[in-house]
């Protein structure tokens, strides 16, 4: 079966002509022009890959098959990681300063502690009914300039009392941040 291109002449609208009663594929055919050696092969492997009769046969490749496999489960929050309070605080001297007062009838618990200092000092968590963290140095020479204690699922028991921070440096600025949460204290009867 002969080709077809569209040809358009002026006033024409679009039609089909085969290619054998073109004038230009006549004047071509009787020519016999050769393509360049280096087109000729371009042509040839396209039309031996279009013609393979082993491709055109085989079955078309089937996309591999994902298994389903069963999913991890969903990560439970912790129950009070809606209710967090953050609050921020600023020693610029020596001394204490509670961050987050006790509640009679209230357990507080301390989730994360950021904090950052102005130079050398030592910072002394208290929390609450529970104890005294020991004194941490901050600030000096090959010593950190701040921490994050992140709680995570386990956060700092203040019981009923206050959670305080201390530090020792004499005009040294200790900023930061405490996150915390409350819930009813559950006293047997």
């Amino acid at each position: 079966m002969p080709l077809y291109v569209i040809s358009l002449k002026k006033g024409q609208s679009y039609g089909f002509r085969p290619l054998a009663g073109n004038p230009s594929f006549q004047k071509w055919s009787e020519e016999k022009k050769e393509f360049p050696s280096n087109e000729k092969f371009a042509v040839e492997a396209q039309t031996q890959t279009l013609r393979d009769p082993k491709q055109s046969k085989s079955a078309p490749l089937k996309k591999p098959r994902a298994t389903p496999t069963k999913l991890p489960p969903r990560l439970k929050y912790p129950k009070w990681w809606k209710n967090l309070s953050p609050t921020g605080f600023s020693l610029s001297a020596a001394g204490s300063k509670i961050i987050v007062q006790g509640n009679r009838g209230f357990r507080t618990f301390i989730t994360m502690i950021a904090f950052t200092v102005g130079g050398e000092t030592d910072i002394t968590f208290t929390f609450g009914t529970r104890g005294v963290s020991g004194p941490m140095s901050f600030g000096g020479i090959d010593e950190p300039r701040g921490m994050v204690i992140p709680f995570g699922d386990a956060p700092a028991d203040c019981g009923q009392g206050a959670f305080k921070i201390t530090s020792t440096g004499v005009g040294v600025s200790v900023n930061g941040l405490v996150n915390f949460y409350t819930e009813p204290d559950e006293v047997p009867s």
